[in-house]
């Protein structure tokens, strides 16, 4: 199954969906993963499918090599009439102004939002990404950035939608959506992927940075064995030594 979600920000539109491919006879070990989301040839819009892969896929694929605009819609809204197991979200811009429709139900809506796919997966996406501020793992070291060709910078929306959309692929016990968020933002200038980076540490390092409270190398030997008994010997010497070094560096 899918889960692509899709917004009109200012003067961009973006757009970011899931890659995994899900359901049936599947199995989770032998999971597939297809681009749900790609740009036009021209780099003018941006088409994303949910449902059947095979024919989504294609469809886009087709779409794509078309100019932006009515003519796109048109040929997306038949084909989702003669695939009614395939939707479509199309973002472009005409003349700076952004356009973002979905093709579902039998109908092209022009809307300022829009997602495809679960639903069930969407409303979990909702509750993480209107939680944003609830850090999951409060004792960790989470670092997060985004970046493409684009003049403009990434949107805002689209930091916390991939952020969230990463934090429901860890928590989702079904296992229905996964893979990698693939994120493209559509300018005036043209459609770009946005490439990033997120880094989670183990809430232990701000463990080791209180240990820094013991000056010597034996009490913060004892002090990380008891916070980490499941480390061997070798582990814990390292984590002393880069104690040690830390400390050396902030004048501890």
């Amino acid at each position: 199954m899918t889960l692509l979600v899709a917004a009109v920000e200012g003067n961009n539109v973006w757009m970011v969906a899931d890659t995994a491919i899900t359901g049936g006879s599947v199995d989770l070990r032998d999971r597939e993963h297809q681009l749900k989301v790609i740009p036009s040839r021209d780099g003018r819009a941006l088409f994303g499918f949910a449902g059947e892969p095979v024919n989504g896929a294609r469809l886009i694929e087709q779409a794509a090599s078309m100019p932006a605009g009515q003519d796109a819609v048109n040929f997306l809204l038949r084909s989702h009439r003669e695939n009614p197991s395939v939707d479509f979200a199309y973002a472009y811009v005409d003349h700076t102004v952004p356009h973002l429709i979905r093709i579902s139900e039998g109908e092209a809506l022009e809307m300022p939002t829009l997602h495809l796919g679960l639903p069930d997966a969407f409303g979990h996406f909702q509750r993480i990404r209107h939680d944003a501020g609830v850090n999951p793992v409060p004792d960790a070291v989470s670092i997060f950035f985004t970046g493409s060709r684009a003049t403009e910078p990434v949107p805002n929306g689209l930091n916390t939608a991939i952020t969230s959309m990463l934090r429901l692929f860890a928590e989702r016990s079904e296992r229905d959506v996964g893979g990698w968020p693939v994120a493209y933002h559509l300018t005036a200038e043209g459609a770009f992927l946005c490439g990033y980076v997120y880094s989670v540490s183990d809430p232990i390092l701000t463990r080791l940075v209180r240990v820094q409270s013991f000056r010597t190398a034996p009490q913060r030997l004892a002090v990380l064995a008891f916070l980490s008994q499941s480390l061997d010997e070798a582990t814990v010497q390292w984590c002393i030594g880069i104690s040690n070094r830390a400390a050396a560096y902030f004048g501890g």
